[in-house]
């Protein structure tokens, strides 16, 4: 490209150099040290491991101390020459060059999300990670996910969760093609729209470039950013993080704009969306959005204030409605989900302040940490942006002219707040709260290191005016190094392991084993396996276990993420998934080849009644065998309906139930099982014969006991499952009642033989019908509810009317 004569050239070379390197490091260097431990206590632990583990090479300083010298010989350019604040000024006099650098940058900055390898699957990565390849395959097959079969026993797909993000995902790997590839797109692209808005809304807010350039590489280098998504595997919060500096860009725009209603409405989407992404955080964006506004409102002249009320009235209205389609029937229906319980996250460790307030990229500490204080509840912000946004409000409390015209009340009110939700969470007056504690402390660091970044564009913009004769200080080219140099070290990461990385206890022959086997028969577009894989946990995370099985083999599970899904998961599948792991690792085989877990009738009968073809018994010292069930089937008949209360939705305590076994003899621990787990004395009570696919009766709450005296018998002649429909095809000895293998749900329509019937909910939440003797054809298939079906005809239309009002502004500006 060719440069007109008056652009420094040496500093243009050596950043392009530098930034190369930055990119060799990443690729060259790091995927060599993935391996090393992700959180440490303190330099001298990471250094330990250093030279334990990893193969380092003479080259791999001489690189890290290539760079450094490139980052000195730029400052040289500087002190003896101006020369970058003389290449800064060049940039920032035009919008599109200032938005080219920016844009740059943040290629460079976030490079990691390219790194070589696959997600780690630690953290929530693995619950994350299943939704999103539920939503992959569905959309791959073009399907709308509402529902999902691959996952659970059925169940709606986040309806009573952030969807958006996931959705996402199934769009983009249409076209990418490789999951994981699509998952490095999807948060990078949460990231760089997260720096582009902040830019947008800093630079409004301040009027000025430097101020939105500074703030954007603030919010971009913050490494709580990525920290809370990629290490710690909250993939759906990097679109949070991307979609949050917009509503308060839209609410800056409508303070200087005369044509309102479609910035309003443009904010109102974004505002809404941020629930969509996350129901929770989207709640705290509301309540710092409404403080923001209202902080904002009160500095605003009269004679301009009822205007803008009414605008940003209009926008939390808008927002509420958008939002609705998942939190108004979330909340409606939260009693029929695991939600009914509430959320509360106290329990969960708190941040310290050293680990937010000393310089740390995860890996090791500046200063050396306690174990308590070491754990990864919390992450670095940036000491430098504090420090620029408390020097520049300083300046700004003293200067009429621009406290009258920056935010820095509004910003700096919201940044307190989320500070004192941080470290002031174990609080009483929060602590009965609870919308507080559906959150633990460390999750507000996000609105910590979004209003932190934000307040470093208004307190440098401050700084800016104090000294617009230096061109140091007018471009904001101190604040952006010191910036650069206090977070930019920290980008420094290789956030992903190495193909061959397995983080379970599953072999990869019964791995390729189980995918063949689900490839052996031929399925049409869309269709999926119809029978189901179950394993025990062992010890491993449950969600990394199940969601592991799923990627890996592309077989349906009945296991999934319980709290946001239907009660079955929480009162039959994850107890029958611990009775199983009791049964593997305190009874002894018979012949010592066989598993303990399918000698006994319960485990059996259990299988039967979920489908589940195969069980991966899995033993931490033992190894893992695959047994197989062939009599797997979606129904059990029965001639009898009893009533027997739901199953209780209870936590499991595993010390409790281990010492219990302990203190009795060992012929008795079967016993005492099906005591401690009420799933397993409801399985033994129904008395399943599998190879009749019938059981001695079917017990319903609330319903007096039905016995016709027959004992029918069903055969499965076709079976086929889709995402979100599953047809049967069954022969029927006598008429009968019938539990079929698939969750209860009020949006799920059941018919038989075409015709629409009302099912009955069993005790362990799942779908019980009549049928009469012969051949029968059971379709079953979900449908949007009509409250969400008018909420989503309200966003449509919102989207459109923003649509239609900005082009006809822009067409009147024009």
């Amino acid at each position: 490209m060719h440069l007109p004569a008056h652009w420094p050239r040496a500093p243009l070379v050596l950043l392009s150099i530098l930034a190369a390197s930055l990119y060799a490091l990443q690729y060259a260097v790091l995927p060599r040290y993935d391996h090393l431990p992700l959180v440490t206590a303190s330099f001298f632990d990471f250094r330990m491991a250093l030279v334990t583990w990893a193969d380092w090479h003479w080259a791999d300083a001489l690189l890290l101390f290539f760079i450094a010298a490139l980052c000195a010989a730029l400052l040289a350019l500087e002190i003896c020459g101006h020369q970058l604040s003389r290449l800064l000024e060049l940039v920032l006099a035009g919008e599109r060059s200032t938005r080219l650098l920016l844009a740059l940058t943040t290629l460079v900055s976030t490079r990691y999300y390219f790194a070589s390898g696959e997600s780690h699957w630690a953290g929530d990565a693995s619950a994350h990670m299943a939704y999103a390849y539920a939503a992959a395959r569905a959309i791959a097959d073009f399907e709308w996910p509402l529902w999902t079969n691959l996952m659970g026993v059925g169940t709606p797909y986040l309806q009573y969760y952030g969807f958006l993000y996931f959705y996402l995902v199934g769009l983009v790997d249409l076209i990418v093609g490789d999951f994981f590839t699509t998952i490095k797109i999807t948060l990078a692209l949460g990231h760089w729209l997260s720096v582009f808005g902040m830019y947008l809304l800093a630079r409004t807010a301040c009027r000025s470039r430097a101020a939105g350039l500074l703030a954007a590489l603030a919010y971009a280098l913050s490494f709580w950013h990525v920290q809370q998504v990629l290490h710690m595997g909250r993939y759906p919060l990097s679109l949070f993080y991307g979609l949050l500096p917009w509503p308060f860009y839209f609410f800056e725009r409508l303070r200087a704009s005369r044509q309102r209603t479609h910035l309003a409405l443009a904010g109102a989407i974004a505002l809404g969306a941020l629930a969509l992404t996350h129901p929770g955080y989207g709640f705290w964006a509301t309540f710092f959005f409404a403080i923001y506004a209202g902080a904002r409102l009160l500095l605003e002249p009269r004679w301009r204030t009822r205007s803008l009320i009414i605008n940003t009235l209009l926008l939390f209205a808008g927002a509420a409605l958008f939002g609705a389609y998942l939190t108004a029937p979330m909340w409606l229906e939260r009693m029929s989900t695991g939600l009914g319980r509430g959320v509360v996250l106290s329990g969960v460790a708190d941040p310290s302040w050293k680990r937010v307030f000393i310089w740390s990229n995860l890996r090791f500490p500046a200063w050396p940490l306690s174990l308590e204080e070491a754990t990864w509840y919390g992450g670095y912000i940036g000491n430098s942006l504090f420090l620029l946004a408390l020097a520049g409000f300083a300046i700004a409390t003293r200067h009429h002219r621009l406290r009258h015209h920056l935010p820095h009340l509004a910003g700096g009110l919201c940044l307190a707040l989320a500070l004192l939700l941080v470290f002031g969470y174990r609080l009483p007056f929060l602590q009965a709260l609870p919308v507080v504690t559906a959150l633990n402390a460390g999750r507000y660091l996000l609105f910590v290191c979004f209003f932190a970044a934000l307040c470093t564009g208004l307190g440098a913009a401050a700084l800016r005016r104090w000294r617009l004769s230096s061109a140091r200080w007018r471009t904001l080219l101190i604040p952006l190094l010191l910036v650069c140099a206090d977070l930019g070290p920290t980008t420094i990461q290789q956030p992903f392991t190495q193909a061959s990385y397995d983080p379970t206890l599953y072999p990869k022959d019964q791995l390729d084993e189980l995918r063949a086997a689900g490839q052996t028969h031929a399925l049409a577009a869309g269709e999926l396996p119809n029978y189901r894989l179950l394993t025990n946990v062992a010890d491993m995370h449950v969600f990394l276990a199940t969601t592991w099985l799923m990627c890996r083999t592309a077989l349906p599970t009945p296991q999934a993420d319980h709290r946001y899904i239907l009660p079955s998961m929480s009162t039959f599948v994850r107890p029958f998934e611990r009775y199983i792991n009791y049964i593997v690792h305190h009874f002894d085989t018979v012949d010592g080849s066989e598993s303990a877990a399918l000698q006994v009738k319960t485990t059996r009968a259990g299988m039967h009644l979920l489908n589940a073809r195969y069980l991966l018994d899995t033993h931490k010292e033992k190894g893992v065998i695959l047994l197989t069930h062939e009599a797997a089937s979606p129904i059990v008949v029965a001639s009898s309906l009893e009533a027997r209360p739901f199953l209780p939705d209870v936590p499991i305590h595993e010390e409790r139930i281990t010492r219990a076994l302990q203190r009795l003899p060992a012929d008795q621990h079967l016993d005492a099982l099906a005591q401690l787990l009420p799933v397993a004395q409801l399985i033994d009570d129904m008395e399943v014969e599998a190879e009749y696919n019938r059981s001695a009766r079917i017990f319903v709450p609330e319903i007096q006991s039905i016995d016709t005296g027959i004992h029918p018998h069903a055969t499965v002649l076709s079976h086929r499952v889709w995402h979100q429909r599953a047809e049967i095809d069954v022969e029927i000895s006598a008429s009968c009642y019938a539990r079929l293998a698939y969750a209860y749900s009020p949006t799920l329509v059941v018919r038989i033989g075409g015709q629409e019937i009302q099912p009955q909910q069993s005790s362990g939440g799942f779908i019980v019908i009549p049928l009469n003797s012969g051949r029968q054809h059971i379709t079953l298939e979900t449908r949007m509810s009509g409250l969400r079906s008018a909420l989503l005809g309200v966003n449509f239309l919102l989207i459109t009317a923003a649509l239609g009002l900005a082009w006809r502004a822009r067409k009147k500006s024009s």
